[in-house]
């Protein structure tokens, strides 16, 4: 057999070590108010519909810039009026 040296557990010994508590360790939690959820949501959907306005308006202007673009090419090569009067 071997020589087993006095070590000591240190799980063990913090456990024998260990203070009890009488009272609760964990704190009770305060009521929370109650939120406003609707009147965010209309002002959200305020804030996306403006948005989508903007962005459709912006692509409304950018189709009607190509389109004269390429009714303005077209009239000075005489290019493409068949087929985009066609189409």
């Amino acid at each position: 057999m071997g020589y087993v040296p006095p070590v000591r557990d240190q799980q063990s010994f913090q456990y024998g070590n260990r203070s009890i508590h009488s009272h609760r360790s964990i704190k009770q939690i305060s009521p929370v108010s109650k939120g406003k959820f609707h009147r965010v949501l209309s002002e959200q959907e305020k804030e996306a519909f403006n948005d989508s306005y903007k962005y459709y308006k912006a692509n409304d202007e950018k189709q009607n810039k190509k389109q004269k673009r390429s009714q303005v090419l077209s009239e000075l090569t005489g290019k493409g009026t068949y087929i985009d009067e066609v189409v």
